[in-house]
């Protein structure tokens, strides 16, 4: 804008706030996504364990659908620090649970980038983005203890367990075969 009172090194700060929020973001919904991905197959994992009457006797599988529980349920901490986990589309979503991680960088992201004018980012934008990186090393040190760590001993227990009939069929069940 030609008319702006901004300096150069004004729109350059605002820029590099910008981008690194952006960044942020981009780091915050790879964590969610990942997240999200491992609770799908954790809670697929239970049902299917639950829900055949062979397995479901078995004390292993119970042991492992208790595990798989408890793995989702911490996913799902991890996960809730991360944005409303709450979340199910009506407009009053935003006044039955606090903003979390993702939605508080969009506010920001949004209060540098698009209503700031071409002003350099204020010391309470710098402050306010410096307490959500710190909150998202916070949250990607727990998403790192838990892929590195819980996930690979429950990956040991389930190999452990040798419930290789959770998916593949039972004598009698299988599908007929198809073709010519």
């Amino acid at each position: 804008d030609p008319n702006t009172t901004a300096s150069d090194a004004d729109v350059a700060a605002q820029t590099q706030l910008a981008t690194a929020i952006r960044a942020e973001q981009d780091s915050v919904g790879r964590i969610i996504n990942r997240l999200e991905w491992v609770r799908r197959q954790l809670q697929d994992l239970a049902g299917q364990v639950r829900g055949d009457s062979t397995i479901a006797r078995d004390s292993a599988a119970r042991r492992i659908g208790r595990l798989a529980d408890s793995l989702d349920r911490k996913a799902r901490a991890i996960e809730g620090a991360l944005f409303d986990v709450h979340l199910t589309g009506a407009r009053e979503d935003a006044f039955r649970n606090p903003t979390q991680l993702y939605e508080r960088l969009a506010a920001l992201q949004s209060d540098v980038a698009e209503n700031s004018s071409d002003f350099a980012p204020t010391t309470q934008q710098v402050a306010v983005n410096d307490l959500l990186r710190q909150r998202i090393a916070d949250a990607s040190g727990k998403f790192a203890d838990f892929m590195t760590k819980d996930l690979p001993g429950f990956a040991a227990e389930l190999r452990g367990a040798s419930l290789k009939d959770v998916i593949a069929a039972y004598p009698g069940l299988a599908p007929r075969a198809t073709g010519p």
